[in-house]
């Protein structure tokens, strides 16, 4: 990919797969219909045994496939590497972006301290009491936070869901951890904002899942999302997540008379418990 004249910023976009051979051509076909420039995208197949890189090429991506499955973090520090643009979309297998996400989100980068833009989670039909199905209220409700969102300003985390990345800052910062297979990007993002670097929200670039999860994959992507990159359990950091559970989530179910999604909110803390402490057991946390 050859960056453009220096007078106008070099935008490329990239997408981590494994086995998502089921969305990633949605995923890069929202890349390409960008408005109004579409982008060149980058799938990199982190060695998926169901047809991803096959799903991403007939969509129009280049495609770098992986011998060997290397996890979150090794995938995200060799986009860096390979991708020799001014900034980076980067957007999950799962999800896609409405064709205004780069001209909404971009301007946000006028400011010279910004290193990333996230984009705000948007699911149609899923507000905290829409959906029908349980996992897709819980997960818009407690996940997402969807009508939580901030509208615009400073971000507590870098999330790559679907965002944008000055490659600059990213390498300033060190680059993704390629060691850590979870969370690689919430550590990116601390780091970015120890040196000095800026994280945004914008509310008006969309998001969109395109799957919904079972109740199991909704726990694990919670798991995932909190268990921080050590993975360390402590009776005092199981009382918070029962506090967390007890005073900040389960009071937004009962507002909706949600009763479903309270218990599992209930159970929530405890299943981070024991899926911590059977990795933990089992020697797979990541170091």
């Amino acid at each position: 990919m050859t960056p453009t004249s220096s007078s106008t910023p070099h935008i490329v976009g990239f997408v981590p797969a494994y086995n998502a051979a089921a969305t990633v051509a949605n995923a890069v076909h929202s890349l390409r219909a960008q408005s109004p420039t579409a982008l060149e995208v980058l799938v990199i197949d982190d060695a998926s045994t169901d047809g991803t890189a096959e799903a991403a090429i007939s969509a129009g991506a280049r495609v770098e496939r992986l011998k060997t499955n290397s996890g979150r973090g090794a995938v995200r520090a060799l986009s860096m590497e390979r991708l020799h643009a001014d900034f980076i979309v980067s957007l999950d297998a799962g999800n896609r972006v409405g064709p205004d996400f780069v001209a909404r989100a971009l301007p946000c980068f006028a400011d010279p301290k910004v290193a990333a833009v996230v984009g705000a989670w948007h699911d149609p039909g899923a507000t905290a009491c829409a959906s029908p199905n349980l996992a897709r209220r819980w997960r818009a409700r407690h996940l997402f936070k969807i009508e939580r969102q901030p509208m615009a300003g400073e971000a507590r985390n870098l999330a790559t869901h679907g965002c944008i990345l000055r490659r600059a800052a990213v390498l300033d910062a060190g680059n993704f951890d390629p060691r850590l297979r979870h969370t690689e990007d919430a550590m990116l993002g601390w780091i970015l904002q120890q040196r000095g670097w800026r994280i945004v929200t914008c509310s008006q670039a969309n998001v969109e899942p395109q799957t919904e999860d079972s109740l199991v994959a909704l726990a694990e992507r919670y798991w995932r999302w909190h268990t921080g990159t050590r993975e360390r359990w402590s009776p005092g950091r199981y009382i918070d997540m029962i506090k967390n559970s007890l005073r900040i989530m389960a009071p937004l179910d009962l507002n909706a008379r949600d009763f479903p999604a309270l218990l599992f909110t209930l159970l929530i803390p405890h299943w981070i418990t024991v899926l911590t402490l059977a990795r933990n057991l089992a020697g797979k946390v990541q170091k």
